[in-house]
């Protein structure tokens, strides 16, 4: 038995790493709270499905079948929803199934994932398969993760800005209010009346900010699947600068991994299309793909079809041109890919490092207007006594 040889594929390393890693034990870099996937319900993270399909990928390249590598899967794994659905594909493989049958009565596995271990059954790639699906989760935990650490402390800076602003027009404003009114004096300057009056109006209507924000909130909740939201939510989305382009490459890098997986498995270019459809949630792009497979099935070519489509951008359709025209249309799908993932990781960081002095910029100038707005009365009142 493996699980008695005192193997623990807890400690795996990636694909890369494995062939030069020391005889020693070495440390997983640690990840921030603030970074680490979230699990909701009785599904599987992004994180806990890339260090699944690196297990099998390492076990099988080793020439461990498949039935003992989910075995050691199994009575290693610690989460207990996590293990019932893996102790559930290892029987189902003893049954006489295969993993992609068995994947495919998973709720928590997509068609994208089950067909392309499906085909790589047929082709006897399996292996090849697992390191490309471990890939695939890798590189979107990555990219979600650099994301949240170069957004993370300037939406800090910003929660504190609020804070600081709401205070003093919620207690400071009001308390000079009431030193105005009981020395007398009317003739406040004109920058003061301002802001007293904000600050009276933000006092008594904070309820009807608290009651709009949840409206706005549940409403986002219960329509995000719905057509209509999908529409309005992108569109504004879109409009927004910096972040629109942002979030758009983000859509179009994951189209192309998705597409240079499925398409380095075997899988028609019609049914990566209308599987890419389905796993990509960003509707201006799913809407797109629908187009295309409908475009393809009338006779036309891939990037003749994407030519309609303004979210495309030309060098990504030039590309895929080239890789139409020479046959190697996975390959030049994984370089454009490669490239979005290059630019989302500047940008990422540009918006990071322009936010924070921004942020702080307005947050002095504001305390700094409330203050010079709450103490010239006294500067007046000091010079008429």
């Amino acid at each position: 038995m493996l699980t008695m040889a005192g193997l623990d594929i807890n400690k795996l390393k990636t694909p890369a790493r494995t062939a030069a890693a020391p005889t020693g034990e070495t440390k997983e870099p640690s990840v921030p709270w603030w970074q680490k996937d979230i699990q909701l319900g009785s599904g599987m993270s992004d994180k806990i499905k890339a260090d699944f399909f690196l297990q099998l990928y390492t076990l099988t390249e080793a020439g461990v079948d498949i039935r003992s590598s989910l075995e050691l899967i199994v009575n290693q794994q610690k989460k207990k929803k996590v293990r019932a659905i893996f102790q559930k594909i290892y029987e189902d493989i003893i049954g006489g199934m295969s993993i992609s049958q068995s994947m495919r009565a998973q709720s928590c596995f997509t068609d994208y994932e089950v067909l392309s271990i499906g085909i790589g059954e047929e082709t006897g790639r399996l292996a090849i398969v697992f390191k490309d699906l471990y890939s695939f989760f890798d590189r979107k935990i990555k990219q979600r993760r650099q994301m949240v650490g170069a957004l993370t402390y300037p939406m800090i800076v910003v929660v504190v800005a609020i804070g600081a602003i709401g205070f003093m027009a919620n207690f400071i404003v009001p308390m000079f209010a009431d030193v105005f009114k009981r020395l007398g004096n009317r003739d406040l300057p004109a920058i003061t009346q301002l802001v007293v009056s904000i600050s009276d109006g933000l006092k008594k209507t904070a309820w009807l900010w608290m009651l709009g924000f949840a409206a706005t909130a549940y409403t986002g909740w219960k329509y995000r699947k719905a057509t209509w939201f999908k529409q309005y939510s992108s569109r504004l989305i879109l409009k927004m600068p910096v972040v629109g382009s942002l979030t758009l490459k983000i859509h179009l890098a994951r189209m192309c991994n998705s597409m240079a997986l499925l398409i380095s498995s075997r899988v028609p270019v019609l049914q990566a299309i209308q599987l890419v459809s389905q796993m990509i949630q960003f509707h201006p792009v799913q809407t797109a793909l629908k187009e295309v497979e409908t475009g393809i099935l009338s006779g036309k070519s891939l990037h003749g079809c994407m030519q309609q489509f303004d979210i495309f951008p030309p060098k990504l359709i030039a590309l895929i041109k080239v890789g139409e025209e020479v046959n190697k249309l996975g390959d030049f799908f994984e370089r454009v890919n490669g490239q979005l993932n290059d630019e989302i990781m500047h940008e990422t960081a540009l918006i990071g490092n322009f936010m924070e002095p921004l942020i702080i910029i307005f947050l002095g100038l504001v305390v700094g207007v409330i203050l010079i707005a709450m103490y010239l009365p006294l500067f007046t009142m000091g010079q008429t006594f």
